[in-house]
């Protein structure tokens, strides 16, 4: 061999590099699905407080309604039974003026 040094290269171990990039892509995809998980779980609560106020809203609703038509029968009935009930037709926004009686300041 004319005196040089032959060096022998060991055959390289890839397995670790594999392992590696194995490792790697398993925790980004639990990182991703961590945050989808998270995200999901958000919306869910949302969607359950939107369902939440609008059952709310229409019982409101319905109560209101209610109060409004107990409101204008008993309007009716002032109105049947009272003839000298007349709705008022001067409600101007001029105190002076004004039949419409005034809140105490």
């Amino acid at each position: 061999m004319n005196g040089r040094l032959l060096s022998v290269v060991p055959s390289a171990d890839v397995n670790w590099l594999l392992s590696t990039e194995v490792q790697s892509g398993a925790a980004l995809v639990a990182i991703v699905g961590g945050l989808l998980v998270a995200r999901l779980t958000g919306l869910s609560g949302d969607r359950t407080y939107l369902r939440r106020a609008a059952r709310d809203a229409d019982a409101e609703l319905a109560l209101v309604r209610e109060y409004r038509a107990d409101a204008e029968a008993d309007l009716s009935h002032l109105v049947a039974n009272h003839s000298w009930f007349m709705p008022m037709t001067n409600c101007s926004s001029d105190p002076e003026t004004s039949i419409m009686p005034t809140s105490p300041r």
